[in-house]
Parts: structure tokens; sequence; C-alpha cells
């Protein structure tokens, strides 16, 4: 190879101060010979075109010199110099690429406009020779990125195989024609050279890699995108310095393409001692990550499965699962029983710990509720999508006790949708009509429950009569077999309820208004309920409840000429709106208290109010940097109020747990606003008691403050007004998070709960991350004075070998 390497520099080097021979178009124009050899464009600081020989050339050749560029739909060569050399008759030499490309000085071949794996360049080196006709190649102090290393579920990162070496030869096959008419890719399959590192992590100096002083690295015949690595004299790195001389032995990408430990938490707390939490990604594993590949290919549908295991010096060993399969239905394509999402969460633990009922937040209700050791928990969801048929959801939750929860996943029950027990089976007819049916028993006895033992629903959604504008109709109807079942532990000797309960609505409205101007829409609605049996009296009973009513509302809005650049807005519109309701139920058979309340149908009554609305917007055109591009509209300032008049205030509306009637209701208020700064945004949350003269009942100010890519400090204070009657005690939290980015790699994080009413702080958090091309570690102290507890916290978050996503 480094004969023709310096025979064709030799002829880059003669070629230099050439020009364009007369006559050479005739032959073969530079433009026609890359565009035969799938070029569409160069670019250099000087052209030279030329050819063997004049009368019948085997060749010609294209110099590129000083800021050469030379490109494909899917490669870019860019080098100080490069040469291009292009063979005019191929049948001759019966090869694929008939050309030969060298290159030299900062060379960097970089993915071109139709480059599917992203923006990095994947290949730079001081000097490239590639010979088309051989498929091989030669690099000199390279540095080599084979992207897609494997077939890789929608959850993993990208694989990428870094090899950086002082020399680097490579060799490559013609792949097959999918169909007729495309064109032959060439693949590269064999890499060797000297002084080589091999990693999977693609930064300019890997985090990690086998330093070697020769190896090989082999494509494997039966196994597409995975490498066969054949390394000689290789040592474990670490930041580029070798650490650790490791015996010879060959590798597969197939085997250490990630790590299979996704998590690992460390630290040391009040209630559990020292601990440590780990998860383990079963699809990393040799074994298991063949079964759920052969599920995903029998099947069509995705498997992903984490293994828990946990250990607790005061509580003992914990063990679980977590399993995730389908796809989420916003990426749900056509109709297809392959359409599914669904997981199971599994954990137990042989709880060895003592008895805490002095515990004041996770006090047992039952003397017997800590006897047992063995305490589990189960949590399943599924999503199904059936083809004409409709959805259908499935969720469980069960768990041993009442504290195991509050305990194990606090997490869950805080930062998710409260854990139940349901199955649901829906389907929509026409954008018409919405039938569903709706099982939803109680599976764990220490807690009361209101149980659907099924209801049935009927729901039509709003409709005109005519096309024209006009009346319109909705309605529901309702039926099922409806069951109270009280907390079998805290209230063994309590009474249940059952009834059957069928119930029907329907309401006719009349929209119309005067253009944009004002929007009327005055309505009447009947409800009727059948109950099997009634909660204070025995017997059935039937209710008729009939309600009137009318909406108005309208909108203005003004634009004016503000432009700000502190703001970056060019241009703001004031909008108002403002709402008026008027309802009156007017009409109802019987009283609500003769009823069981399960949801909102038991609390249908008599009732008249007049709501007053309110919302206002400042609107602003942001400024792009890119000429030419028109800004997004966003919302600068948001207000919205809302309160309600009732005329019976002594039926209707009794506040307070002294029961006082009140005309007037507390008023909502909801504000944000940017207009302080695009990078800050300032909100209220309140609620006012105009009643009482208490003031604000409710009061959650916060701020937000951005510096784009490095920090964001949010900080608040919630308040809630004691009421003595209700037994409440005042409350006063003040909050602050903190997320900044010191660097690239390093990460500040913290947040602080302070309570004003007991003057002492609640809650705080301080920690700190280090993020490498394959692992995150974070080390923390998390202080929960409410949990009275104190935890350590040292964990690390690893990504498996393999390169972070880039933005």
């Amino acid at each position: 190879m480094k004969r023709p390497l310096a025979a064709l520099a030799a002829g880059l080097l003669a070629c230099g101060g050439a020009v364009r021979a007369a006559g050479v178009e005739g032959i073969a124009r530079p433009r026609e010979a890359l565009q035969a050899a799938g070029f569409v464009s160069q670019r250099a600081d000087r052209t030279v075109f030329n050819y063997d020989n004049e009368r019948d050339p085997a060749y010609v050749y294209l110099a590129l010199l000083g800021n050469a560029r030379l490109e494909t739909t899917r490669v870019v060569f860019r080098a100080d110099r490069l040469l291009f050399v292009y063979y005019l008759n191929p049948r001759k030499v019966g090869v694929t690429h008939p050309f030969v490309i060298y290159a030299e000085g900062n060379v960097i071949v970089g993915p071109g406009s139709e480059y599917e794996y992203g923006p990095e360049p994947f290949l730079s080196a001081e000097a490239l020779l590639y010979d088309g006709r051989l498929l091989q190649g030669l690099a000199v102090n390279t540095t080599l990125r084979v992207r897609n290393v494997a077939s890789l579920d929608e959850q993993n990162l990208p694989a990428t195989l870094m090899l950086v070496a002082r020399e680097l030869r490579f060799r490559g096959k013609v792949g097959e024609v999918q169909a007729a008419g495309d064109k032959a890719r060439v693949g590269f399959h064999y890499f060797s050279g000297r002084d080589i590192t091999v990693s999977t992590c693609d930064l300019s100096t890997p985090h990690w890699g086998l330093q070697c002083g020769s190896v090989e690295v082999v494509e494997e015949e039966d196994s597409p995108g995975e490498y066969t690595i054949r390394p000689r004299g290789q040592y474990l790195s670490i930041a580029n310095r070798r650490i650790l001389p490791l015996p010879p032995a060959n590798l597969s990408t197939r085997h250490f393409r990630a790590i299979p430990l996704t998590r690992l938490r460390a630290g040391k707390s009040g209630r559990f001692g020292y601990n440590v939490r780990t998860a383990w990604d079963l699809g990393r594993i040799p074994g298991t990550s063949q079964l759920l590949r052969g599920i995903r290919d029998a099947t069509g549908v995705p498997v992903r499965a984490e293994l828990l295991v946990d250990g607790f010096a005061k509580r003992g060993v914990g063990a679980g699962a977590e399993i995730r399969y389908g796809s989420r239905p916003r990426r749900w394509l056509g109709r297809s029983w392959k359409n599914m999402a669904g997981e199971l969460r599994l954990y137990g633990i042989h709880d060895t710990g003592d008895d805490r009922r002095q515990d004041e937040l996770f006090a047992p209700h039952s003397p017997g509720e800590w006897r047992a050791e063995d305490r589990y928990r189960l949590r399943y969801f599924h999503r199904q999508q059936m083809p004409l048929l409709g959805f259908l959801d499935a969720e469980v939750a069960k768990w041993r006790d009442r504290n195991f929860y509050k305990e194990f996943f606090q997490h869950e029950l805080y930062g998710e949708h409260a854990p139940e027990t349901y199955v649901q089976w829906r389907r929509e007819f026409s954008n018409t009509v919405l039938a569903s049916v709706l099982y939803a028993p109680r599976v764990n006895e220490f807690e009361s429950a209101k149980e659907y033992l099924p209801e049935g629903r009927l729901e039509l959604f709003p409709q005109r009569i005519t096309d024209a504008a006009g009346p319109t109709i909705e309605g529901m109807a309702r039926a099922g077999n409806l069951r109270y079942l009280p907390d079998a532990e805290f209230d063994p000797d309590g009474d249940s309820f059952r009834t059957a309960r069928y119930h029907a609505e329907g309401a006719a409205a009349l929209p119309f208004g005067a253009g944009r101007y004002l929007r009327l829409r005055p309505y009447y609605a009947v409800r009727g309920t059948y109950y099997e049996h009634r909660w204070s009296v025995p017997g059935d009973a039937e209710r008729v409840v009939q309600e009137g009513g009318a909406s108005a509302g309208t909108q203005i809005w003004r634009n004016y000429p503000v432009r700000s650049a502190w703001l970056g807005i060019n241009g703001i519109r004031h909008v108002v709106v403002p709402e008026v309701t008027y309802a009156n139920a007017f009409y109802s058979s019987r009283d609500r208290g003769e009823f069981y309340q399960f949801d909102s149908i038991d609390a249908l009554d008599r009732l008249q109010y007049l709501e007053l609305a309110l919302a206002t917007y400042l609107l602003g055109r942001r400024e792009r940097t890119t000429p030419g591009v028109s800004g997004a509209i966003e919302r600068l300032l948001e207000l919205r109020a809302r309160t309600r008049y009732y005329p019976n205030a002594a039926r209707d509306n009794r506040h307070g747990g002294d029961g006082r009637p009140m005309n007037w209701s507390n008023v909502h208020l909801d504000l944000f606003t940017d207009l302080v700064h695009r990078n800050i945004t300032i909100g209220v949350e309140a609620e006012i008691d105009t009643e009482r003269g208490k003031g604000f009942e409710a009061l959650s100010p916060y701020i937000v403050l951005r510096l784009p890519g490095r920090l964001v400090i949010t900080a608040g204070d919630l308040f809630l007004t004691g009421d003595r009657a209700l037994g409440r005690k005042e409350s006063n939290y003040f909050w602050a998070d903190l997320d900044w980015n010191l660097s690239d790699v390093y990460m500040l994080s913290a947040y602080y709960r302070y309570d004003f009413a007991r003057g002492t702080t609640a809650e705080q958090f301080y920690g700190i991350s280090r993020t490498f091309d394959c692992v995150t570690f974070q080390m923390g102290i998390e202080i929960d004075d409410g949990d009275n507890d104190v935890r350590y916290v040292v964990q690390a978050m690893p990504a498996g070998f393999r390169s972070r996503p880039r933005p």
C-alpha cells in the first residue's frame, strides 16, 4: 500500500502548477467524471484537471488544492489537498468504484445531506488513501467511527465503535442490491492497525478503551453489524492512560456493547440503614437478551425488562422486576392487535425491621399489621387496541400492607397517578358516540373503596341537529352495580353498601351570536336516576333533576407596535375574554343526602349560581436570529380570575367547618408572565376569601430563572390559612430547586423546603454529578425532617459502553 500512496502523493505535487489542458473537455469533463463516480459537487481554492494520455486516456485526474471539498449525497471529503483519479473504462477492471482518492492535511470525512446517522464527522486523519478498485484504504494518524454497531431497541442509545490509530487499514465489500435500479453500496468489514485504541466512547479522547499494539476488527458473517476484535498487547485505558494489562482474548461487540447495570444507588438512612439499590437490564445479559429478542421477533412487540436487587442493613434483601412492552399509543399506526403498551412492576422483601408503631408518619391502623415479614407489591397496566372493537385498558395494584407503598415507593405515590385496579373497554363511533364498560373492584382489604361491578356508559358528544348553525344536543346514559366497602382493618365492623344505579341525561342548547363580538348559549338539561337502594333510608327511589341556564362571552383585542430587544419580541396583542354563566338546577325530586356519594351523579340536587370569569393575555411574536424566519407567537402574560355568586347561599354554599352560608365563593386567580425577561417567568396561584374578610386563603407565588443550557432556578411559597372549625392549621412552605450545569460534564443539583409554621427546615438535598461517556456519578445528602430520616446518596447511572446521544 505504501507504493501507490507515494506515487499518488508525487502525482499530486507534480500537478500543482499545471493548468487545464485544451481539448480535455472533449475527452471527459470534470463534472462528467465526478457524476459517473457518484459525486455531486467539488470546491477548492484552485482546481487542476488532466489525463494520462491524450490519444487514448485510461484515466483522468482532478486535483483540488487548498480548502478542498468533494462530496456525494452521503459522504463529504474535506482536506487541504485532494487528488481524485477516475478510470474512464471501468469494464477493463470490472469494479464498482473505478476511482482512487488521496487526501492529505486536516482530512475529514463527514456525512452528506442524506446521511442517516447524525451531523458528526466519522473520520479524521492526517492523510487518507482510498482505492475503489480494490475497496481498500489506508489512513494515518486517524480517528474512525463505525456507527450503528448493532441493532438496538428504541430506548437504547446509538452504538458506536471508535478506532484511534497511528496507522489504520480498512477493506470493504459490495452489498447486495435491494431493488432493481438501485446502486450497489459498499460497506467496510475489516480494519487493522498499529498503536490503536478501540472503544465505544466516541469522544475525541475516549473516556475508556483498549489500547493495543496491533488489532484486527472483523465484521461477523453470521451477525451483520457486529464485530470481532482481535487485539495484541492490550491494556485497559482510562482517559488515554494505560491502567491495567489484559490477557490476549478475542472480543465481540455483542457481549460488551452495553453494561447490564442501569442504576446503582448507595446510601445510608435512619430508616433503612446502609442500603444499596440496583437495576439490571435483562436485554443486555446473554441468554435473557436472546429470549427478549425472540419474543420481539415472534410477536412484533418490543419487550424491555429490568431486574431489581436491593439490600438494606436494617430491613433485609429485596428483589423485583420491571417489564415494559409495546410502544406508546402516539406511535401506533393504523389498526392492529400488535398496537399495545404495558408495564409490570413486581417487588418483594423479607422485612426484618423492628416494629415502628411509634412512627407518626407510618403508624399502622391495626395491631396485627406489622406481624407479617414477607411484604410485596404488584402493579400492572395494559392498553390494547382491538381493531373494529375499540380499546381495552387494565390496571392492577396490589400490596401487602398500607405502609409498604409509603415506605418504599413514595416517588410513585406523589409523582405518578394513584395506583388503582380496574378494567375498562371503550369504543368511539363516528366521532359521535362513546361507549365504555368499567369494572373496578377492591383488591386491598385495608382500603375503603367505591366499586363499579361493573358500570356501562354511553355518551353522545355535542351535535348539531342540522348542518347549518342551530340547536345542539348531547346526552349520556349509565347503568351499573355499585358497592362501598369500608377498611377491613381500621373499621372491621363497618357497614358495606350496594345498589344498582341507572342514570340518563340529555341537554339541548342554542348557541348564537353577533359575529366575533358576542357569543350566547342558552341551554336546558334534564337528568333522571333510579336507585335500587338508598343510603339513609330503606327502599328504592327515583330522582329527576331539571336545569336551565345560559352563558355569554366575547373577545376583545388590540395590536400594539412594541419592539423590545430585551424581551426578544416584535409586536404585542392584548386580548380580553370575559365570560358570564348562569346555571339553575331549579327542580330536584329528592335530596342528595338520601344517596351514598359514589361520584358526581349522586351529588345532583337543586343548585343556582352566577359565575363570572375573566381571562386576559398579552401575546408577543418572538424574534428569531435566522433572517427571514418568522418568530413564534407566545403568551407573555396570562391572567385568569373566576368567582361565583350563590343567591341561595344557605342551601347551595355553606363554607368552612362552621357551615356558614356565603353568597360569594372564593376568587380564584392564576397569573404568569415573561414580561420581565424572556428567561424569567413569574407566576401566582391564589384563592381569596372575599366573604369573611380573611384575605388569601391560599397563595402560591413562584419564579423561574433560566440561563439556557446552564442554569435553572425555581423558587416559590405555598401558604394555606388555618381553619379552626375544620381543625386545619396554618401552613406556609418555602421551596426552591436548583439545577446548575457547572460545565459540560459537571452538574450541581439542590432543593430546599422550609416550614414557616414550625420554624424548621422540612426537607433538603444537595448533590453534584459528573457525567462520563457511559456513566453518570452523583453524590449527595438528603435530609427529610418530615420523614425523620437522613440519607447519604452515592449513585451511578450507567448508559453502557457507548456514547450518549448528541443533540
